[in-house]
């Protein structure tokens, strides 16, 4: 460790101490200029003895401190073999000055750890200035480091503060709140709430800054309850602490969903007239009326801002996706967009998400490109959503170039690869990109264990997905849950050992789940073995009884199997509990613009050129041979004018419609939340060998990706 002193002097603590020292040559010493030309220094190399206060001897450098040695030593300011052939002298007195001006330059020069790592070795005589202090919990934040700050408010609190055995001050203490309230925030910034609230807890004296500390302390570590309990408190006593302490506690009451005690504060905003010209009020406003699900309020307080400031935007726009409004959400970037409004990475990271979920590859494109241009790279947060936007909608090459672009990934990011490859059947592929994160220092977690069982229940890997799922514990220390349950359940039925799936599910340590009965069930539906399957839907009736997926599956077996009586009492069953069957419908987007067909839908503009594009398929299905056999095989006994029927589709309507909409070899990507029927799903995968299309397909089971004429889920969904 290096160190830079001006003069030599007295160390002294409480007094001045004048002791006889040793006589020794100026040669000895790397003095500074005057003129504090810090390019002309030269290091002192340590300390050998240094002088305490209250002692008139020299202490031997075996009783102190000494230097902690440093991994990677920084370039000395002169030459080193002149400096190791230099001898200290045996005694020297040090400028405690000169030493915190030696800290603050370390600080400002952002070395950080040779700062704290000088600090270390100062003895506990020398009462460092509060000016130092306030640089060294800089640096202590930027290192993240516990237990630096520990020492340092330690040190702190014992040169400056005196706490009787009752946590108090006492009466002789030095109390400085700004130097206290940094040490709180010091604390906070560390993860160390709890002895935040400690230091908070024992100040004889509190101003607004401290309230809003501790308050954004709990806030950041979820502690929402005890952020409402305190100001609460503080309102009783202090009514009036400023506009910031709301921000924290309206984020409290969006961490809770507490709607009417955020509309009481909002009344108080307002009456008080911290809202005016306050854009943090107007956005923790929105955002809790966002997390409280109400929408139009957060709409009008959007609307009603003076001026939009870039988190405004963000807010609103998150508040509509975290809603389920994506559209709405896209609607906005729009509008932002066409604002000449500039945007940050979290608003693309935001509009990239909105696009998977909504399968607009080409706007997610866009927002990418972007990113790019506005210079802002691929940080983790941005690179992780269009590996899992590219990775759901068939783009894997895109996915992979992402990938490999990221300077810096985490375990999200290796979850959003693999559920990629698996949520298009290439099994091998998560298999061997679990095996290259573990070699790369990556810990998987039950996430990534659940997207490789997924893969193999997909591609039907039984051996690997079994090993993976008996050796989770043992190998990765991931205790089964019941979504791995749920996908061993689905790769045993796969493999049509039905018995043993069911007696996985009614032996899992977690209970039967309904993921597990709608594995099962599909399977059972897969292998036509209607009794089992009948087993399965009348448990996943009574399971959840309002969902109305599971009435159709029932109903739908007893019609199969001629069992009219019980299909009726399945249909009333519907009406008695108000539940109503939905019109199936499809969203294609084509060209930034999404689209929504129903089943015989003739609303579009163009809708006599999509049924000449789907009668133009149809005919081109007759003539494939081989694809013709297909549907017919799908399509056992349908009579012509029932095949007619099931050409108004909406599935089919979509497809057509993005065929004559889109330039050839262009993807589609059809999204819609009920489940592709047998009909469909073969008039797609022949089409998209016939057209030379790869087409992505996300229903209510799982994503559809077919090319060359095969679909990722092999028939099997």
């Amino acid at each position: 460790m290096e160190l830079y002193f001006s003069s030599i002097s007295n160390c002294t603590c409480n007094h001045e101490t004048n002791t006889k020292t040793q006589n020794f040559s100026n040669s000895h010493l790397f003095l500074l200029p005057s003129t504090r030309d810090f390019r002309n220094m030269r290091p002192f190399v340590g300390f050998n003895q240094i002088l305490i206060a209250k002692r008139t001897e020299f202490w031997p450098l075996h009783c102190l401190l000494k230097p902690k040695p440093t991994p990677v030593r920084r370039p000395s300011l002169v030459d080193s073999k002149l400096v190791q052939e230099m001898v200290a002298p045996p005694a020297i007195r040090f400028d405690l000055a000169q030493l915190c001006d030696q800290l603050e330059y370390l600080v400002m020069l952002n070395d950080y750890k040779e700062a704290l790592e000088l600090f270390e070795q100062v003895p506990s005589c020398a009462k460092i200035r509060v000016s130092t202090y306030d640089a060294l919990i800089n640096a202590c934040i930027k290192l993240s480091s516990r237990r630096y700050a520990k020492m340092l408010v330690s040190r702190y609190l014992s040169e400056y503060v005196d706490i009787d055995s009752d946590s108090n001050f006492a009466a002789n203490s030095e109390f400085d709140i700004y130097l206290y309230n940094r040490l709180i925030f010091l604390f906070v910034k560390c993860g160390l709430m709890h002895r935040a609230y400690r230091l908070f807890d024992a100040m004889p004296m509190r101003n607004a800054t401290s309230f809003n500390m501790i308050l954004s302390g709990f806030v950041s570590f979820g502690k929402y309850l005890e952020a409402i309990n305190l100001f609460l408190s503080i309102w009783k006593r202090m009514p009036d602490k400023g506009p910031n302490i709301f921000v924290s506690v309206l984020r409290a009451c969006a961490g809770l969903s507490i709607e009417y005690l955020g509309h009481q504060l909002h009344a108080i905003v307002v009456k008080k007239g911290y809202l005016d010209n306050n854009s943090f009020i107007f956005c923790a406003l929105m955002d809790m009326y966002v997390k409280c699900a109400c929408i139009k309020d957060a709409q009008k307080l959007f609307d009603f801002m003076p001026e939009k400031t870039i988190t405004g935007w963000n807010t609103m726009i998150a508040g509509l996706a975290f809603n389920g409004l994506s559209e709405e959400a896209l609607d906005l970037y729009n509008e932002m967009k066409s604002s000449a409004f500039g945007m940050d990475k979290f608003t693309y990271s935001i509009v990239i998400r909105v696009c998977a979920r909504l399968g607009s590859i080409e706007q997610g494109k866009e927002a990418h490109a972007g990113l790019l241009q506005s210079g802002f790279g691929l940080d983790l947060v941005v690179g992780t959503a269009l590996v899992d936007l590219y990775g759901k909608w068939g783009s894997m090459e895109d996915a992979c170039s992402v990938f490999n672009q990221m300077p810096r990934k985490n375990v999200i990011t290796w979850n959003a690869l693999i559920g990629g490859y698996a949520y298009h059947g290439m099994g091998s592929k998560s298999i061997e990109m679990l095996n290259q994160m573990v070699k790369e220092g990556f810990v998987p977690n039950h996430v990534t264990l659940l997207a490789v069982l997924v893969a193999c229940a997909y591609t039907g890997m039984l051996g690997k997905g079994r090993s993976i799922f008996e050796n989770m514990k043992k190998d990765y220390n991931v205790k089964p849950r019941g979504m791995h349950y749920a996908c061993m359940v689905d790769l045993l039925g796969r493999e049509g050992l039905l018995q043993e799936a069911l007696d996985l599910i009614e032996d899992s340590p977690c209970g039967p789940t309904r993921n597990m009965w709608a594995a099962f069930l599909r399977a059972c539906r897969a292998q036509e073995n209607i009794e089992l399957g009948l087993y399965a839907a009348e448990r996943l009736c009574c399971m959840d009884p309002k969902k109305l997926s599971n009435y159709m599956v029932l109903l739908n077996l007893y019609l199969r199997e001629g069992r009219m009586e019980s299909a009726k009492k399945v249909m009333d069953t519907l009406t008695e509990k108000g539940l109503e069957l939905s019109v199936p419908y499809t969203w294609i987007e084509v060209k930034k613009k999404p689209y929504r067909f129903m089943v015989g839908d003739k609303s579009h503009p163009q809708s006599a050129h999509i049924y000449e594009k789907i009668g133009e398929l149809m005919r081109e299905l007759e003539k494939a041979v081989p694809v013709g056999e297909k549907v017919k095989f799908v399509l056992p006994d349908v009579m012509e004018r029932e095949l007619t029927d099931h050409a108004h589709h909406s599935e089919k309507l979509a497809v057509a419609f993005g065929l004559i909409g889109t330039p050839e070899f262009t993807p589609l990507q059809l999204m819609q939340p009920h489940r592709i029927c047998e009909h469909c799903h073969a008039f797609i995968e022949v089409v998209g060998l016939l057209t030379q299309r790869d087409i992505v397909v996300r229903d209510a089971s799982r994503f559809h990706h077919f090319s060359q004429g095969k679909c990722s889920c092999n028939n099997y969904w």
